[in-house]
């Protein structure tokens, strides 16, 4: 796969996961999710230390929770040896991806239009399973068939990215979203209506000094990015979803539970913890339990979301192991412009430029953390390769895509 093609639909959409320090990313909803991807997953999992799923033949994708189904689109597009099975609770989600996949003519994407979650779902082992906002909105029915359904599927070995906005992050405005749905939705009909009605009584509440929306910081810079948003987008994020936000330790313990271990983030600068206070960094490594750390940090950062990767079955690397596989890992350049970060050498850019380069080339130390790695992938500016190339049709596919979402 060309790694430029699997980002080319939405190179100027990537979502913001770490936009200003108190107001939580709002995604668009035709949004791209590159961590959610097979190949990005592969390295983020080799990254972690561990033994990354075999993606080199034809594999399987279940991707719970479409939205609109781009993501699931552009993993079909570019791997077309591969079959993508998606599933969505919500009609509209579900009949926006079939919409789509039927303008691309992506016929290894299969769309699962029964609302009830089977366990077995389309009955094929699964190399990856992306649960994208479904745990943090869905009732505790779906949730639990959602659990159950990647305990059935997901093959030893395999990999599933669970995507969800946090409790540190969201608690402060359940109870502002909930306001929202309940006079969006309270007269029938269609909800985009009456968003504007929802808008005009927040906007009444604040002028008359209604506390919980103007002594809370976090609440008040989200109404003030809520105001600017159109009615679609609201009605898509806050009304037809509602908002349940969880904390690691819960789908940790979920996961667990079923043979799947904590592997990393699929937003991989987190695992560096550059935004822990320094005060509170020792404290936080020191911790000896991974679930203890990565809650101590959400509550140090105000982490907004996560997206947690597990693995059925844990299979550590040895050094020499990582090492070897970090030699195998190439990178390619996907913009022309990278601002220069912490960890990156004045002469990483270049290299990325001239051609594909292997993730221990760019990493001066790549056994402890790979940060420039880390750094150039989520800067946007380089994306890894995958192992088995890039498949002769996948360029064409992909701009049938690219016309599908233009249209």
């Amino acid at each position: 796969m060309s790694t430029a093609v699997e980002s080319d639909p939405v190179a100027s959409d990537r979502a913001a996961a770490l936009q200003a320090a108190v107001v939580p990313p709002q995604s668009d909803t035709r949004s791209f999710r590159r961590e959610m991807t097979p190949t990005w997953l592969s390295a983020a999992v080799l990254l972690g230390g561990q033994r990354p799923p075999h993606l080199e033949r034809s594999f399987h994708v279940l991707y719970l929770g479409s939205a609109s189904g781009v993501t699931p689109a552009v993993i079909a597009a570019v791997h077309p040896d591969a079959t993508v099975w998606v599933w969505d609770w919500r009609p509209s989600s579900i009949e926006s991806t079939r919409r789509l996949r039927d303008a691309a003519g992506l016929s290894n994407l299969v769309v699962n239009e029964h609302p009830v979650l089977a366990p077995q779902l389309d009955g094929a082992v699964a190399d990856v399973i992306a649960v994208e906002g479904v745990l943090d909105s869905a009732p505790d029915d779906i949730r639990d068939s959602v659990i159950n359904a990647v305990s059935t599927s997901l093959r030893p070995g395999g990999v599933a990215c669970i995507s969800y906005k946090t409790a540190v992050g969201w608690a402060e405005i359940a109870p502002v979203q909930r306001l929202i749905k309940y006079v969006a939705s309270r007269a029938g009909g269609d909800p985009i209506e009456h968003i504007p009605e929802a808008l005009d009584l927040l906007r009444t509440l604040e002028a008359g000094g209604a506390r919980y929306l103007t002594e809370r910081p976090i609440v008040a810079a989200w109404l003030r990015e809520l105001h600017a948003m159109d009615p679609a987008t609201i009605v898509a994020q806050y009304v037809e979803r509602d908002l349940r936000p969880l904390s690691h330790a819960q789908v940790a313990r979920d996961f667990a539970a079923i043979g799947c271990y904590f592997a990393g983030s699929a937003l991989i600068t987190d695992d560096l913890g550059r935004d822990v206070p320094d005060a509170l960094a020792p404290m936080i490594a020191a911790t000896p339990q991974r679930t203890l750390r990565e809650t101590y940090s959400d509550v140090a950062v105000r982490r907004a979301t996560r997206a947690d990767i597990f693995r059925l079955g844990a299979a550590r690397l040895t050094t020499t192991e990582l090492g070897d596989a970090l030699g195998q890992l190439e990178l390619t350049a996907v913009s022309s412009n990278l601002e220069l970060a912490r960890d990156v050498d004045a002469d990483v850019p270049a290299k990325l430029v001239a051609g594909a380069v292997s993730a221990a080339e760019l990493d001066r130390d790549p056994l402890r953390g790979s940060a420039t790695v880390r750094t150039v992938m989520d800067s946007g500016f380089a994306h890894p390769l995958a192992a088995a190339g890039a498949p002769p049709d996948a360029l064409a596919r992909a701009r049938a895509l690219n016309a599908a979402l233009v249209h």
